[in-house]
């Protein structure tokens, strides 16, 4: 270390202004420049720290952040490693960040580094980080790509996810579930044998309102229109060897649950579609309009004999009364009727959500959580209601199913991994 004068002087800097002696002075335009160029850069720390955008400051202007916190004694030249820790409620935001995942008062560190690193540290809650675009979270001594986070407002994803519970709560109550389990319809069945050296059978299953339709053995696909449904069933019984098509209703199924064949297909599509065409084939240009006819006819009988009764009815009014706080707010609980079947609808103000009953439900998650060693699907809640909201003229489904059907312990996970995501990249982008 160099000195001049009894003080001390790191890096070859004189700093005579300590000393008192000014005699000394012996400082030249560049030496003044460097000065305050260094101590623009820590200003310029210190601001990227509390407001965000630190991570390419570091980068750009590695070596005069080095030499700021060395002139200063905050760091000597071996120990500093290039990264920056702070405590996050030191931060901006970082109180209201750790009162929204519920660890205000916790020790919690963010740390900064050149390499394009930043990690956030939550005693008793984990280990995070973001390392060149990816996320990640830390099992034991390994970082593993975290991919359990909310891709929509987070907001907005909580207040249909309490909304949707305080719907579930409803139909707990005794004897109210069961009003929503007896709506489910027998299901209609469409089958094709696959006729032709490379075909393979082509299905198509309607209940609850809802298609599931396989042409030539691919994936079912979900069709809600029934023109469309029945058109993507027609395409796959008719090329170049038509199949033998039959049809029949079969036994309610609840969701979840597969459809399995079986020999019994039912009767020959003929007698249900009065074809003039080869027997039991969809071959002539109007077979699968009378089809579309003969199922309209089918589907009214098979929704009727689901419907509530108006004693059912009344005894779900009785139960969803009142209101219910949620997401700080107070909503209205209210029961209507809707082709049939009643909605939980839940009101404040403009805004108007409500809880269906539904045939068609997920199985399995689409986001992946950590378990046994790796990331994997997680099964949904399977009551039969749906979230949807009121967009002026109507009840509209509101999609995304995959969030507010979570299990409530690894929807507070995804909320706050998503949560701690959005925190980190604020402060290093």
């Amino acid at each position: 270390m160099n000195t001049r004068n009894g003080v001390p002087s790191k890096m070859g800097i004189d700093m005579p202004f300590l000393s008192g002696n000014k005699g000394a002075i012996n400082w030249t335009i560049g030496k003044l420049i460097n000065i305050v160029l260094l101590l623009f850069v820590l200003v310029l720390v210190i601001y990227g720290m509390t407001t965000g955008g630190l991570n390419p400051l570091l980068e750009q202007v590695s070596g005069k952040f080095d030499e700021v916190l060395i002139m200063l004694n905050v760091k000597d030249d071996v120990a500093f490693q290039g990264c920056y820790l702070e405590r996050i409620s030191n931060l901006g935001g970082g109180n209201d960040f750790l009162k929204q995942i519920g660890m205000e008062g916790k020790d919690a560190t963010f740390s900064v580094c050149r390499n394009a690193r930043c990690n956030i540290s939550i005693g008793g809650f984990g280990d995070y980080m973001t390392l060149d675009g990816k996320f990640y979270k830390k099992y034991g001594e390994e970082w593993i790509e975290y991919s359990s986070v909310f891709l929509w407002d987070v907001d907005f994803v909580k207040l249909r996810k309490e909304i949707y519970n305080a719907g579930v709560e409803i139909l707990k109550k005794e004897g109210v579930q069961d009003i929503y389990e007896k709506g489910f319809t027998k299901q209609f069945v469409l089958y094709g044998d696959g006729s032709g050296p490379f075909d393979k059978p082509t299905q198509a299953i309607w209940a609850n309102g809802v298609w599931r339709v396989s042409v030539d053995g691919e994936d079912f696909e979900v069709i809600r229109d029934d023109g469309d449904a029945i058109d993507k069933f027609v395409s796959g019984v008719s090329d170049a060897w038509d199949d033998k098509v039959y049809w029949k209703e079969s036994p309610l199924m609840k969701p979840g649950e597969t459809y399995i064949p079986g020999v019994d297909h039912g009767k020959g599509i003929s007698g249900l579609i009065s074809d003039m065409g080869d027997v039991d084939e969809i071959d002539l240009p109007n077979d699968a309009d009378s089809l579309k006819w003969a199922f309209s006819l089918a589907k009214e009988r098979l929704m009727k004999g689901s419907e509530i009764s108006d004693d059912e009815f009344k005894k779900l009014q009785d139960a969803a009364v009142g209101m219910v706080n949620v997401g700080g707010r107070d909503f209205s609980i209210a029961v209507e009727k809707t082709d049939g079947f009643p909605i939980i609808s839940f009101s404040s103000g403009k805004d108007r959500y409500g809880l269906k009953h539904s045939g068609e439900m997920k199985a399995l998650s689409s986001i992946k959580f950590y378990i046994g060693g790796k990331m994997s699907d997680v099964r949904l809640e399977s009551y039969p209601i749906s979230l949807v909201w009121w967009d002026g003229a109507e009840w509209v489904d509101g999609g995304n199913e995959d969030y507010y059907r979570l299990p409530d312990n690894y929807f507070n996970e995804a909320y706050s991994g998503t949560l701690i995501k959005k925190f980190i990249e604020s402060k290093c982008r």
